[in-house]
């Protein structure tokens, strides 16, 4: 049975060289491997460990400075113990896992690679998301009729697309909104399509015309939620992803509530028993504000989530990494 213990230091600093001469002194008492990890060489071992160091880890066990040679000896002596009750409790098994540690495979390769590049590919996936919303109406100006219709068929498990609540390309204006909204200056929706506001179906299923121009896959709200996620991804990116968490009732406060009220204000006064206030449309300028306001809460409060369960897992796998000499040759790192 081999010890395995991994020391995380600093070059040239002299903590660091003199935890190392005390391991190497616990040798013949404790026989271990020994791997020295210098913090410097990866960002993310350098955050978790670069203003503690020396730490050293063995297994579960893990000592970070300051500490004294007696108890590096514990520290030794409890992993040698835990590990000596593990291989006689679980036999061949342990064996296998000891060996699965010597190793680097393929799955943690792919999972190291998504926990560096994750980041870029939530924002391409946004950007595509947002984007064919807005080849659609593209496609369709051009004739390519049944690519545009398959991608308004496939948002329309995400979106309601009622075409009075969303944006137009290439027509006479970028809106049609219901008379309801009152806004000044725009042909209403039923005014140029002939169709009543109520008959949702219709209004789902109107694409446009070479008249009114062609409707973009997403509604206003929809469209301003994404959006204002995918900004705050590449703002996050461009920050070096330092921004900080904001606690979810912030996200709560500040971005559903608000969205709640506008969104839900328009369904109450349309039913026929409710009679608190009278029928109510929002505006495009209401939709796309509140929209925006909780794309950026949920980005501000999920982004820096998944940045720190990313660097965790970038962290445990570099640290193996750096424990398997043959696989920082072959350049897997």
């Amino acid at each position: 049975m081999t010890l395995h213990v991994r020391v995380f230091i600093r070059k040239g600093d002299g903590r660091s060289e003199q935890v190392l001469k005390s391991l190497d002194a616990l040798q013949e008492e404790i026989p271990h491997k020994l791997t020295e990890i210098d913090v410097d060489l990866d960002p993310d071992i350098k955050k978790e460990y670069g203003y503690k160091v020396p730490v050293i880890r063995t297994g579960p066990y893990k000592l970070e400075y300051p500490f004294e040679d007696i108890e590096i000896r514990l520290h030794l002596l409890s992993a040698r113990e835990s590990q000596q009750n593990k291989e006689e409790d679980l036999g061949e098994v342990f064996e296998k896992k000891q060996a699965r540690k010597k190793t680097f495979s393929k799955g943690e390769k792919a999972t190291y690679w998504y926990a560096k590049h994750y980041l870029l590919i939530v924002n391409l996936f946004l950007a595509f998301y947002v984007g064919l919303a807005f080849l659609a109406p593209i496609l369709e100006k051009g004739g390519y009729t049944d690519a545009s219709n398959l991608i308004y068929r496939v948002y329309r498990f995400s979106c309601h697309q009622l075409a009075y609540r969303s944006f137009f390309l290439f027509g006479d204006q970028p809106i049609y909104p219901s008379e309801e909204a009152g806004l000044e200056g725009y042909e209403t929706f039923r005014d140029v399509t002939g169709i009543n506001e109520t008959d949702l179906r219709a209004s789902q299923d109107f694409v446009g015309n070479e008249h009114t121009g062609y409707k973009v896959a997403l509604c206003e709200r929809d469209l301003a939620i994404f959006g204002a996620m995918l900004l705050f991804g590449i703002m996050f990116g461009l920050t070096g992803r330092k921004v900080k968490q904001i606690p979810f009732i912030w996200v709560i406060i500040i971005g559903f509530i608000p969205l709640g009220l506008d969104g839900v204000s328009q369904v109450l006064g349309r039913i026929p028993e409710f009679t608190l206030w009278d029928v109510r449309e929002s505006t495009p300028f209401l939709r796309v504000l509140t929209g925006s306001i909780l794309g950026i809460m949920l980005g501000w409060y999920g982004y820096p989530l998944f940045e720190d369960t990313m660097r965790q897992t970038r962290t445990a796998l570099a640290a193996k990494l750096y424990s398997i000499p043959d696989e920082i040759d072959q350049g897997n790192k």
